[in-house]
């Protein structure tokens, strides 16, 4: 038996060459079509997810960033996606995603066509858990029940690097001798949401706050009296004002290079018109403020007690133990995360315009408010996006 790709020679003009191949035999050949890949995808749950790139041979850009794909994205879609968050020029004619299944096998390129979105998936055996519609649940026993929370995380899940298409002979061999340290690197790689840095898998202590300063620091050290920042006060009201009416408003990545400068502007104390601003990029850079307070906003040590408030009963038991963990916080965290519903619940009842349902809004804000204490390790970080999943 052989395949190809000559409809033109066996079939009709209605036949879609790009979803269909020739299957052959001596005596007759028949022409396969996938007819219903966009039906299915309307099946899939959820229709979008955080995916982490990491860069490797690209200078003066980050080592990795996260954007949100969608089910229809293409390699090539998140290479054209990447490049303006990475302030960097080209296309998919000049770059070329990679994936590693986190196993002890090479690294392989994409084409272009494929979805990274289903690879990811295909790497995640548990998300035949996840509800099949918004309307459904998990119960609480079906998570605790379930093996795969125990399975090694890195040896499920795919890991995508974007590289320069052209590089010369001695770059190729340079990389195939180095692939073990990349590969080592990227797995000690820190929490973006940590405020400290992080090497190997000891964490060295927070750094002490510079005046004017307002990332990285705990919310005590920059509130006045349980009073929060105007800054994140303007930046909370330019969002609710425009958030609502935006596509994609949290989910879609911005102009890192726009961030990178908003956020010094801030940091440093000055005062900032955030009418001339893309919400995007205000949205992005109170994320970035969100990930980064020292301790994290619902408090690193209440981790487990707040995964574990699925495991109560009724929806009774669970608000009333989320309560009692509320009570615990600091005055200005509990200050900052009314303001911060108020402005999603906002968000929320627009969704059928801006496609952020509440669902969709705990993907992309619940990993930058909730993290483990020492979490140092890109294993650890996928757990904590994967429980946040269930939780949401």
């Amino acid at each position: 038996m052989w395949t190809a790709n000559c409809m033109d020679k066996v079939g009709d003009a209605n036949i879609r060459a790009g979803r269909s191949f020739v299957v052959g035999w001596p005596t007759v050949n028949f022409v396969a079509t996938f007819r219903y890949i966009k039906l299915a995808k309307e099946k899939d749950q959820p229709k979008s997810i955080p995916l982490r790139i990491f860069t490797e041979d690209i200078k003066n850009c980050a080592s990795s960033i996260t954007v949100t794909v969608t089910n229809s994205d293409t390699a090539n879609d998140i290479i054209n996606m990447s490049l303006p968050v990475l302030g960097i020029t080209g296309s998919e004619k000049d770059h070329q995603l990679w994936v590693s299944s986190g196993k002890e096998t090479a690294p392989c390129p994409l084409i272009g066509h494929e979805h990274p979105y289903g690879i990811k998936m295909s790497h995640l055996p548990s998300t035949t858990l996840l509800p099949q519609t918004p309307e459904d649940s998990i119960s609480p026993s079906t998570l605790q029940e379930s093996p795969l929370l125990e399975q090694d995380i890195a040896e499920m899940q795919g890991q995508f690097i974007l590289k320069p298409r052209h590089l010369t002979q001695n770059q190729q061999g340079r990389d195939s001798g180095q692939s073990t340290v990349k590969r080592r690197s990227f797995r000690n790689w820190a929490f973006w949401r940590s405020a400290s840095p992080c090497q190997a898998d000891q964490c060295t202590a927070p750094p002490s706050a510079k005046p004017g300063q307002l990332f990285g620091v705990s919310l005590t050290d920059v509130c006045d009296k349980d009073n929060l920042p105007s800054a994140i006060l303007d930046m909370l009201c330019f969002i609710n004002q425009k958030g609502p009416l935006t596509e994609g408003i949290f989910r879609k990545s911005a102009n890192m290079k726009s961030c990178r400068v908003l956020k010094e502007k801030l940091n440093s104390g000055d005062k900032v018109n955030l009418d001339s601003e893309s919400v995007l990029v205000v949205a992005s850079v109170l994320k970035d403020f969100l990930r980064n307070i020292q301790g994290s906003i619902f408090l690193s040590d209440l981790y487990d007690k707040w995964l574990g408030v699925i495991d109560q009963g009724n929806e009774e038991e669970k608000i009333i133990a989320a309560q009692r963990l509320l009570a615990q916080l600091p005055r200005a965290n509990f200050v900052l995360l009314r303001y911060l519903f108020g402005v999603l619940h906002n968000i929320e009842q627009h969704s059928s315009s801006n496609q952020m349902t509440a669902y969709n809004l705990s993907v992309c804000i619940a990993p930058s408010i909730l993290c483990p204490p020492n979490s140092c390790s890109l294993e650890l970080e996928d757990n904590v996006i994967r429980k946040m999943l269930y939780v949401s």
